[in-house]
């Protein structure tokens, strides 16, 4: 870790030292085989063999092999996807009424854990061990009865410092790599300190992420603890390639989850401030927090400067946002977004950097507006009240800026209105 950044772990991660574990689960929700087959359940391939003569799927048991009047005498399940040391393997299974089957674990062809009987009642059942190679999943079938497989988690592990994947999954090293992908590539994203990954803005499920190689927005997430503005970002996240109109997102998968990423909150840092940009630049910056100047509205959300023009449409529901007069010349700053229906646009935003409680001695104090006039009294700070900042009132009193109120102000020789 940088000696600067003073790691607050809120989520437990073990990553760098001693074993490091990794959990492998798919959960039917619909019929994924009609015979047998290979098919990709989650990142790992699976291999059906069968002589069963009819598939389905129930709601509560899974995917349905076999039935009454077209059994199953011989059914394996199999995937050599999973590597490192299997410790346990988890299936949730049932049969029909009056089943007659037994299932049992081969992990690289030797016999794992216990054998289990079926009951009629979807139950999850865990088989444990150590052992590595091929994962069978073997169904020995005495009465011809329909089998279900609701769920399969499997646990494995490894010495050393390295995270177990599968070979399905891609390892990307920044927002760069990972967005370079096909779309539907689901991947392994790694931040390290040096990546520089800091959180520009959460809305709802969508948080906006930066990073030294680019700018990324992690779409319909369930973080926890929730993300929020210049957080830092170190380790891994899973997830898959994909795109908002023309903005990449990564989108969560069955394996998302955040126990191995750390969310911090920077100590000495500098604040994560918007990119200036100019209409022109405006495909370059899909995902990320920009302020473009000198935008005269042609109407209360198309603005145009020299080189071309934007639309600016308050899709955040930013409460610091007033709608622009037409005609009027504004400094707007917002994320890039885009929608499958209304293109590319400029989504204002506010955010508001506080001091920080493990280094409360320095003023990281800063104030980002979304929108201010160009000339004149602004009807805003300009998007930022600079830190440090020299503020008088109007009768000529210095202020400290954190005891500044709603009025007018001279805050390093310019008139803004807060």
């Amino acid at each position: 870790m940088i000696t600067h950044l003073r790691i607050c772990f809120v989520l437990c991660i073990a990553l760098f030292s001693g074993n490091v574990a990794a959990q492998y689960s798919y959960e039917f929700t619909q019929k994924i085989y009609s015979a047998s087959d290979v098919q990709k359940l989650g990142n790992a391939n699976w291999t059906l063999s069968t002589d069963a003569g009819y598939f389905g799927y129930d709601l509560t048991k899974g995917q349905q092999i076999g039935s009454e009047k077209n059994p199953a005498s011989t059914l394996t399940f199999a995937t050599s996807d999973i590597i490192g040391t299997i410790s346990e393997v988890t299936i949730e299974t049932s049969g029909a009424s009056s089943i007659g089957a037994n299932l049992t674990i081969n992990v690289g062809n030797t016999g794992f854990g216990d054998s289990y009987q079926l009951t009629t009642t979807s139950t999850s059942h865990t088989f444990t061990g150590s052992a590595t190679g091929k994962i069978e999943l073997k169904y020995n079938i005495t009465t011809g009865k329909a089998i279900y497989i609701k769920a399969i988690k499997i646990t494995s592990s490894t010495d050393g410092g390295e995270i177990i994947i599968t070979p399905s999954i891609t390892k990307v090293n920044g927002i760069a790599e990972f967005s370079s992908l096909s779309n539907g590539t689901e991947a392994l994203l790694y931040w390290s300190d040096e990546a520089k990954a800091r959180v520009t803005y959460v809305y709802g499920k969508n948080a906006y992420i930066r990073d030294n190689s680019g700018a990324l927005c992690l779409y319909g997430f369930d973080t926890n603890p929730a993300m929020a503005y210049n957080q830092h970002l170190v380790g891994y996240i899973t997830g898959v390639k994909g795109m908002v109109g023309n903005m990449p997102v990564m989108q969560a998968s069955t394996r998302t989850n955040t126990s191995m990423l750390a969310i911090a909150s920077p100590v000495t840092e500098d604040n994560v401030l918007p990119k200036v940009i100019s209409t022109s630049e405006f495909p370059q910056h899909y995902a990320d927090w920009v302020t473009i100047n000198n935008l005269t509205m042609q109407d209360t959300q198309t603005g145009l400067d020299a080189t071309g023009f934007v639309t600016v449409v308050n899709s955040f529901n930013t409460t610091q946002y007033t709608t622009p007069e037409i005609g009027k010349i504004y400094n707007i700053s917002g994320i890039v977004n885009s929608t499958l229906t209304s293109g590319d646009r400029l989504s204002p935003i506010y955010n508001n950097a506080t001091t920080r409680t493990q280094n409360p001695n320095v003023n990281f104090n800063q104030e980002f507006l979304p929108i201010s006039l160009t000339s004149g009294i602004n009807n805003s700070s300009n998007l930022i009240v600079p830190s440090p900042a020299i503020v008088y009132d109007l009768i000529g009193r210095r202020i400290d800026p954190a005891n500044m109120q709603k009025g007018i102000y001279i805050v390093n020789r310019k008139k803004i209105v807060k």
